[in-house]
């Protein structure tokens, strides 16, 4: 039995290698997820290959507002889950966030995963401690080259190592690989379709993150149970079925020119807009009429836009696009007034 004072220094170590832990982030946005969420995912036979052998990677490029965050957290969910009572597994994710720059270098990425896969061990690893020696005499940080030394001997406490990357960003590029290029890791990846990202990951397995029939039929049954509203309830199948076939596998309808530049417009979000509308019908003629003269193709995100701004119910759904953009501070979006939209500078 291990003293509270070795527990403590243990922690006041992991702490100093850095003080980001993204279990929180990662528990909020899981618990937000509908559910059912992502299992054509995790259903996948690239995922399954992801799993079984060694040395792999699964990117998933995703426009704003595909919900690249909420299938990270789901597919972390399901590896916590999968491996709970198997140890020689290691898992480290991290959520990467455009205002925490400072904090997500690549020196700062390798340290959060090699303190993830040192906090899962009884102990903490001698190569850690050391490392903390040796730099603790003269108060420095340790430099890269030192982390990708340490982190060699913490992988190898494992069978295997699976590494998530949510919102994978640029400078991490050469630190990712030259870690999967010395080490048994396999590295699960999201990212928008940014070019230099794409060309590194073009060997990778790649499946594109769209709206996928469940997934929208999920998120239809939720929001008509949600709404309390008898008569969507008792037209859920309906309803379901002619948003579902409306949106059909969609990723990007087309692009939306707001504010300062070009937003893609998702189908997923596609969903959420008509939904809205049908939701305001009272009776069951007009959602029926509704729900089977909703366009499709090119004129379904015109017919969308000028429903949003009629409502003004853009401000939601410009908020889920800021969640995975750089471009927008959530705060300071947009306004809707008199039918128009307005940005507020950031």
């Amino acid at each position: 039995m291990r003293s509270k004072s070795d527990v403590k220094e243990d922690l006041e170590i992991l702490d100093w290698l850095t003080p980001a832990n993204y279990g929180p982030q990662h528990s909020d946005t899981f618990q937000r997820r509908q559910p059912g969420k992502g299992l054509w995912l995790l259903n996948s036979s690239k995922y399954g290959a992801w799993l079984e052998l060694v040395k792999m990677t699964l990117f998933y490029p995703g426009i704003p507002g595909a919900r690249k965050t909420i299938l990270t957290a789901t597919v972390v969910g399901d590896l916590i889950t999968r491996f709970q009572h198997n140890k020689s597994v290691g898992i480290a994710y991290i959520h990467c966030n455009f205002h925490r720059q400072n904090e997500q270098r690549i020196e700062d990425l390798l340290a959060s995963i090699l303190k993830q896969l040192s906090q899962e061990q009884a102990s903490l690893p001698d190569s850690v401690r050391n490392l903390h020696n040796r730099h603790k005499i003269k108060w420095t940080q340790p430099s890269l080259d030192d982390i990708l030394k340490t982190i060699q001997s913490g992988i190898a406490l494992y069978s295997k190592v699976l590494i998530i990357i949510d919102a994978f960003r640029t400078i991490f590029l050469t630190g990712t690989f030259n870690l999967q290029a010395i080490c048994r890791v396999n590295i699960f990846a999201t990212s928008r379709p940014i070019p230099l990202i794409s060309e590194r990951f073009d060997h990778s397995m790649t499946l594109e993150i769209r709206a996928h029939d469940q997934d929208v039929r999920n998120y239809s049954n939720m929001r008509i149970l949600h709404s309390e509203s008898i008569l969507l309830v008792l037209l859920i199948e309906e309803i379901q079925n002619d948003i579902t076939d409306v949106v059909d596998g969609m990723q990007v309808v087309s692009t939306l020119t707001v504010g300062r530049g070009n937003q893609p417009y998702t189908g997923f979000l596609l969903a959420q807009l008509y939904f809205n509308m049908i939701k305001r019908k009272k009776i069951i003629r007009a959602i029926r009429n509704s729900t089977k003269t909703l366009p499709k193709g090119s004129e379904a995100y015109v017919f969308a836009y000028k429903g949003a701004m009629k409502t003004c119910q853009w401000r939601p759904f410009m908020d889920q696009l800021c969640d995975e953009t750089t471009e927008y501070d959530r705060a300071s979006v947009c306004t809707c007034r008199g039918g128009w939209i307005r940005i507020r500078p950031g």
